[in-house]
Parts: structure tokens; C-alpha cells; sequence
């Protein structure tokens, strides 16, 4: 199911959040195709939502390299404990979200 590309932006963002909440984890590529819309416009959604103490962004170790994560603030411990429990400890990385790159919290 593709979303309607002319939704608002305050209802994208907020069905963004709905579905991080549904399914613990959004990807960049996904989201763009859903609701027909760039990279570089959901990079700014997930930045404004981040800012806006909504949910942070994860990256993590991964068999093919790494993968990355955005998961909701009252969820990152649970999620970060899975990641290392499956990938070892110090594996998972939060980060914060910029307009271009991320850089670490920690």
C-alpha cells in the first residue's frame, strides 16, 4: 500500500512515527517510495522528528556491513539491547540525526 503523495507534511511525519511505533524500525528507502517523495526529504523528516524528541537513529554491525535504524526514543534501549545481543556488545551506535550524515552520541 503506497501512500497518497500529497499528504501534508506534519501528516507525513506523524504517519512516519505511527509506523515506527507499529513496526520498531523505519528504512530511508522504504519511506521514500510509501509516500512518493525523495531521500533527502525523509532525511529531513526523520531529522525534524529526532529534534523534536520523537526518535533516534541507530546503526548497527551487521553480516553485510551495517545497517541503519530509526527507532522511537522510548524504544532505543530494548531495541539497542537486542542488537547486541545478537550482534555483540558494542555493536550498536546511536546516533544524531543531521541534513547530512550523522554523527555520534556517545
Amino acid at each position: 500500500m503506497t501512500i497518497e503523495s500529497n499528504k501534508s507534511i506534519a501528516e507525513r511525519r506523524e504517519q512516519i512515527e505511527l509506523m515506527l511505533r507499529r513496526e520498531r524500525r523505519v528504512n530511508v528507502h522504504a519511506l521514500s517510495e510509501e509516500f512518493h517523495v525523495s531521500l533527502v526529504t525523509i532525511h529531513s523528516d526523520l531529522a525534524n522528528l529526532e529534534r523534536a524528541g520523537r526518535l533516534r537513529r541507530i546503526r548497527g554491525g551487521g553480516f553485510a556491513g551495517t545497517i541503519q535504524a530509526f527507532v522511537p526514543n522510548d524504544m532505543l534501549d530494548a531495541f539497542r539491547a537486542e542488537m547486541e545481543a545478537v550482534l555483540g556488545e558494542g555493536s550498536c551506535h546511536v546516533l544524531s540525526v543531521r541534513s547530512v550524515g550523522g554523527t555520534e552520541n556517545e
